[in-house]
């Protein structure tokens, strides 16, 4: 969603079609640190150990990005005195439990996974330092006039039932979605 907006500025003829949506319709980023670190925001974790799982969305990177960048420093490898490569958003979590590193940064769908899983281990050990506003949904969009409205309208009547069918449950499993739904009604507001 973030990337279209991005580029609408430079392609104003791409237009929504459907967005992606699962059960976790807020999409953001949180720093997620040790429960007794003394860190109030971002720029108190100057200099320490971030955790950066493999497969970070990109909405992810972006927040961290802008967040540590200043007059000092330009990016979030200068900012951080290391930036960990962790397998997977479970073992940064874990890694910051253990305290191997100073925080981790995760999606929506990756914290609401953990807690759902070691919610006990969570609430004693973690909290939630910063979190992100919220990104605009993963959008599927077109150029206007690139196709006739008739066959727009079947790939969206196509896509919207794509959940009742098991290949499309399946694909939609591997990209993390539960189904396609309608462009809000403030969609490009929220751009």
């Amino acid at each position: 969603g973030f990337e279209f907006a991005w580029l609408r500025k430079q392609y104003p003829d791409l237009l929504p079609v459907l967005v992606a949506v699962n059960k976790h319709h807020d999409v953001r980023t949180f720093i997620v640190v040790q429960k007794d670190n003394p860190a109030k925001t971002i720029q108190d974790l100057r200099g320490k150990t971030l955790a950066f799982p493999l497969g970070t969305k990109e909405h992810c990177r972006a927040y961290v990005d802008r967040r540590c960048t200043d007059n000092n420093q330009q990016n979030a490898g200068a900012f951080f005195a290391k930036i960990e490569r962790s397998k997977s958003a479970e073992d940064a979590l874990d890694d910051v439990c253990r305290q191997k590193v100073d925080a981790a940064v995760v999606d929506t769908i990756s914290l609401e996974y953990y807690k759902d899983i070691h919610m006990p281990r969570y609430n004693k050990n973690l909290r939630i330092l910063q979190q992100s506003e919220a990104f605009p949904s993963v959008v599927l969009v077109y150029k206007k006039g690139a196709m006739s409205e008739a066959t727009l309208t079947k790939f969206r009547a196509g896509l919207l039932k794509a959940h009742e069918d098991k290949d499309g449950r399946e694909m939609m499993t591997m990209w993390h979605i539960q189904g396609f739904e309608a462009v809000p009604a403030n969609f490009m507001q929220s751009l």
